[in-house]
């Protein structure tokens, strides 16, 4: 695995750069003052120049030295008031202007020059140190991107800062100058951090929509929740679903977290869940369809218990659905939707076991029917493994009937694929009337039907001129077959509206328009795949704060293993401080285990190896097992209002993450693998027991036959929320003062 490249002792050398270590520094020059002084008791107190010239020196490193150090703490600390700010709005300002005086001596520095006055050193120190911001430069970007006004000429920038210390001794004026690089970065990855879910591959879960290629649809679905103890057969589809519900109810579509589910270019068709009786369910995901959305209905906004066909026994049997009325009197197209769930298929107890219909008496003529049917009737069992928009909240008291979700933007060529079926009924029709059979020709009508007792057959007409047969015709909705022919009339899964009209339109790359107004170029190949691919991108070669237009290119810190990064986030102070982009070399990875503390400063962790994560809960008392309700409340309130400064980002580059814990508040895990071919266990959950996850997750695959599974042994339902400011307008930045100096200068002036 490619390495990023470090200067070596020798090469800094060279350079004529130094790295300073303040208290040890200190503690070197406490020990010299004090054998000097020694030394000086048994010769006097008159001062060559050659000594003078080496305690000035040694004195202002330490100045130095104290001087950086105190801007590195400062200068990411919003403080509590305008004065203790001052360096932490200048660095976020245009930092042009003169630079602000923030400096006061430490106790160790200060006293220095009275400690050496029983030397016969008359040190005279400038304190106020001469500091300007010079080289500033916008940060680069990939290609791939559109970078707007705010970005440049820079929220993120570069630049270095220029530092010049002074003190008089003996009559003499000494400097000591260096230049420190430093960036201004995003502690959230750009786009990454609009997503609460982004699987830019998972097209290779679904390399075919039905039958065992189809390992997206594979969650056993059966009144009146998942987790049922499944009959034989589905054995190997018992589990939960992934559950993406919403934290926030806000409509502005940022607050919700995107989701992104790729190839850019490839189709991903997602099977909504069934209902044994209408709202009934909890199960169902056919609250996602709404009437208006259906091309052969004009004025029906909502659904209804509509009494299709009837049973042996004479009852009506009643599913979601609406009646269309035709051009004739008494004429009606009486249309009902189903999902894929197991009362579709049970012979015994299902929705047709009472009639003399069956699943392929009604769809035997569509193509895609026949695709998912073509080994045996278990996927019409099977909904999807991810929930998008959360649960079905449609008999909630406390949510605004009839629900009809929040506004997520779904990105990609996904659909919704579900069933309908549509009788045509006619004054004394029977048995709820004559099937409208699949058929791909818009001018198809079906043979007349004839008339209980009269002559005249009956034919059907759609209701207005230009309508299409394939509008009102039993079907598979989105089924998968048969998208060459019926492309148009594929209902994206993608619920949010972004013209406000009641369409449902597919989002793709160029739709894609965050707060921030980093988008997507499509002049440059402006794809998520493609950004993922370039953001990513590692070069042996970059050196540390070399300009480039990748994550690498953000990195300001370099840890040789975990336990030096882990000495660095001061986790045995009770803190967890990142402040900027860092990395962790070393084929052990990272392993971290809980991190409850609430004082954290975000930033984004790149990791060679593997990550092992405990939970980290953000001072919540979480217990084993589901959230206790009565923590939730308080927990989406904090989500709502926590802060990017606070979000912690984990890329693991050997695209591996596993949890050791499962409650992660403020969380971002990448893992991505360049040149992925292949289903891949990229982040995965080790012993899951009501899993709660606030942040964003992006990877390649999911590996949903796994994790469905996995999640299937846990305790209670899942719950993956996204944290609203991940969204927002203005990106948090972070200053990252590298750890050297360039253009160390020590003169007499």
């Amino acid at each position: 695995m490619a390495l990023m490249r470090t200067p070596t002792p020798s090469s800094r050398c060279r350079r004529g750069t130094i790295t300073i270590i303040l208290l040890g520094l200190l503690s070197v020059m406490l020990f010299l003052a004090f054998t000097l002084f020694q030394r000086q008791r048994g010769h006097g107190h008159l001062v060559a120049f050659g000594d003078a010239h080496l305690y000035a020196r040694y004195f202002l490193e330490s100045h130095l030295g104290d001087v950086l150090q105190q801007l590195r703490l400062k200068i990411n600390d919003p403080g509590k008031t305008a004065g203790d700010r001052v360096l932490y709005d200048y660095f976020r300002g245009d930092a042009t202007g003169k630079f602000p005086a923030f400096y006061q001596p430490s106790p160790l520095v200060k006293a220095l020059p009275d400690e050496w006055t029983d030397l016969g050193l008359e040190l005279e120190p400038e304190w106020a140190p001469d500091i300007k911001v010079v080289g500033l430069e916008a940060m680069q970007y990939p290609p791939c991107l559109q970078v707007p006004e705010l970005f440049s000429p820079g929220i993120e920038r570069r630049g270095t800062v220029a530092v010049t210390v002074r003190v008089t001794l003996e009559g003499r004026r000494y400097a000591l100058s260096a230049r420190v690089p430093f960036t201004v970065v995003c502690r959230l990855n750009p786009v990454f951090r609009e997503f609460v879910f982004f699987a830019d591959r998972l097209d290779l879960e679904q390399a075919r929509p039905f039958g065992k290629e189809d390992k997206v649809n594979i969650t056993f679905t059966k009144s009146p929740d998942y987790g049922q103890e499944p009959p034989g057969d589905f054995a190997d589809y018992k589990g939960f679903p992934w559950f993406f519900p919403s934290s926030s109810d806000s409509p502005d579509p940022h607050a919700h977290g995107k989701v992104f589910l790729g190839a850019d270019d490839k189709p991903i068709y997602l099977n909504l869940a069934g209902e044994l009786r209408y709202k009934e369910s909890p199960v169902s995901d056919l609250w996602m369809i709404n009437p208006r959305w259906f091309k052969a209905n004009k004025d029906i906004n909502e659904f209804s218990a509509n009494p299709i066909f009837m049973t042996r026994s004479g009852e009506m049997v009643r599913f979601r659905g609406m009646d269309i009325k035709l051009p004739l009197r008494g004429h009606i197209a009486k249309m009902g939707i189903f999902g894929f769930s197991h009362e579709l298929c049970d012979p015994d107890n299902g929705l047709f076991s009472q009639t003399t219909r069956t699943p392929k008496s009604i769809w035997a003529d569509d193509p895609s029917f026949d695709a998912l049917t073509a080994e045996n009737d278990l996927p019409l069992a099977l909904s999807s493994a991810l929930k998008l928009y959360g649960p079905n909240l449609e008999d909630n008291p406390d949510v605004p009937q009839p629900y009809t979700g929040f506004p997520r933007q779904v990105f990609g060529n996904v659909y919704a694929r579900f069933l309908m079926l549509t009788f045509f009924e006619f004054p004394s029709a029977q048995g709820g009337g004559q099937i409208l059979p699949y058929h791909g020709d818009g001018n198809f009508r079906p043979p007349p039907h004839p008339r209980f007792h009269g002559s005249e057959p009956a034919t059907f007409e759609p209701p207005e001129p230009g309508q299409k047969y394939t509008w009102f015709m039993s079907r598979v909705v989105s089924g998968g077959a048969d998208r060459d022919v019926l492309s148009d009339d594929y209902l994206p899964y993608n619920l949010f509206d972004p013209l406000g009209k009641g369409n449902r339109v597919l989002l793709k790359a160029a739709d894609f328009a965050p707060a921030d107004g980093l988008r997507l170029n499509p002049n440059r190949n402006g794809t998520f795949t493609t950004f993922a691919r370039e953001w990513m991108s590692f070069d042996p070669k970059l050196r540390l704060g070399q300009p480039g237009t990748s994550l690498q290119a953000r990195v300001c810190a370099i840890f040789p293993n975990q336990k030096a990064f882990k000495q660095y986030l001061r986790l045995d102070e009770g803190k967890c401080w990142v402040d900027g982009v860092v990395y962790v070399r070393g084929e052990e990875g990272l392993d971290l285990e809980d991190i409850t503390t609430t004082d954290i400063r975000g930033g984004t962790i790149v990791v060679e190896g593997g990550i092992r994560l405990g939970n980290i809960t953000h001072g919540f008392a979480f217990k084993p097992g589901p959230v206790d309700p009565a923590l939730l409340d308080p927990l989406i309130d904090y989500i709502g209002k926590l802060p990017q400064s606070k979000i912690l980002t984990f890329v693991s580059r050997a695209g591996s993450i596993r949890l050791k814990g499962d409650k992660h508040v403020g969380v971002q895990l990448v893992a991505l693998t360049p040149g992925v071919t292949g289903i891949t266990d990229q982040i995965s959950w080790e012993s899951p027991k009501g899993i709660f996850f606030a942040g964003g997750l992006v990877l390649d695959t999911p590996n949903l036959v796994r994790r469905v599974k996995e999640f299937g042994k846990d305790a209670g339902k899942n719950m993956f929320l996204y944290v609203p400011s991940m969204g927002d307008a203005k990106p948090d930045t972070v200053v990252q003062v590298f750890p050297r100096y360039d253009n160390y200068d020590f003169a007499i002036e």
